[in-house]
């Protein structure tokens, strides 16, 4: 009967299996550590981008939207310009509010058009009542809660106009103590602008009873975009008045600064 015939591993096999053994470990290493090294890359790039996060791209570092060094810079909203001195580093988030949208006939201005999506504001209080607000608003058709010379104004996002209304009128019989409509509202004048490069900006104000409104009312990267003074002043006797600061001092900056405002 033929034997099967056995034999083991010489030792010439044994090393080549070794030396493959330890070829595959190198190549699987090296492998290893190139793919480390790009997680690591995109990691570093990545974190690097953060360097400059979206809210400061076009601001310098002591550009902030708080107005830190009296310079009041957004990336979200657009704009860089210089407030009051007042309000140099008094700027703060503030919570957003309820926007409407509609016909010119502020009486149906009750359709949400959802809620603003930046507010910045600053208020002075004391003898002197002055406050700042910077907002961004959705761009749409409505009555956007501006008034000018004692009347509501309506936006139209298709002309990019900001108009005043004329309110509807109403006649009173006192015979028969009844009101009745004789004219609808209807859209007035526009509202005075100027250019600031390709942006137009509209200067709306309005005052009465001792408060001055004035606001600018833009379009930017696709909002509206507001700038708001509110002045509360004194009514009595002007040797009483106990404000410290002349308005005059705050309203003539704000003008000037946003003629000369930056679109970033």
């Amino acid at each position: 009967m033929q034997k099967t015939k056995q034999h083991g591993f010489t030792a010439i096999e044994i090393l080549l299996v070794i030396a493959l053994v330890g070829v595959i470990g190198v190549v699987g290493y090296q492998a290893w550590q190139q793919s480390m090294h790009k997680v690591k890359t995109q990691t570093s790039s990545s974190t690097t981008g953060q360097k400059t996060p979206a809210a400061k791209a076009g601001c310098a570092d002591n550009e902030t939207e708080s107005a830190t060094n009296g310079i009041f810079c957004s990336a979200q909203i657009g704009i860089k310009f210089a407030v009051p001195d007042i309000f140099k580093g008094k700027l703060a988030k503030a919570p957003n509010y309820e926007v409407f949208q509609g016909t010119f006939d502020e009486d149906l201005k009750a359709s949400s058009a959802g809620d603003s999506g930046a507010v910045f504001s600053a208020e002075i209080t004391g003898n002197d009542n002055f406050k700042l607000t910077i907002a961004q608003e959705p761009l749409r058709s409505g009555y956007i809660d501006v008034g000018h010379g004692l009347q509501g104004t309506y936006f139209n996002k298709t002309t990019g106009e900001l108009n005043v209304v004329n309110g509807a009128t109403y006649s009173y019989d006192s015979a028969t103590d009844t009101r009745t409509q004789t004219s609808k509202a209807s859209i007035g004048e526009a509202v005075p602008s100027f250019m600031v490069g390709s942006t137009r900006f509209y200067r709306a104000d309005s005052g009465d009873a001792g408060i001055e409104d004035v606001t600018y009312v833009a379009v930017i990267k696709g909002q509206i975009i507001k700038i708001w003074l509110d002045h509360k002043g004194y009514i009595g006797d002007p040797a009483k008045d106990p404000s410290t600061i002349d308005a005059s001092t705050v309203l003539k900056p704000l003008d000037d600064a946003v003629k000369k405002l930056q679109v970033i």
